[in-house]
């Protein structure tokens, strides 16, 4: 059995007035000008490295699944009812 843990961060700045997505994993920072567009960001599965490939055995059959949470943690109380 393999697992694999991918974590964002969305957070609002003030100062330039704009949304900056985090990949904690690796510190990839995405900026927005509002936050429909950094939700879209969030929403978007793409180039998600799932398995290894050394964990592939060829011909034989692999299940797997993906299980997304939102943990609202400190965001802002006007944020967390537009997330919802």
């Amino acid at each position: 059995m393999a697992s694999l843990r991918q974590e964002y961060q969305l957070q609002y700045q003030a100062v330039s007035d704009r949304y900056v997505v985090r990949n904690l994993n690796s510190g990839e920072l995405s900026s927005y000008p509002d936050l429909d567009s950094a939700i879209e960001h969030l929403a978007r599965i793409s180039g998600l490295p799932v398995l290894d490939e050394s964990l592939i055995r060829r011909g034989s059959r692999h299940e797997f699944s993906l299980r997304v949470t939102l943990n609202f943690g400190d965001m802002p109380e006007t944020l967390r009812v537009l997330m919802f």
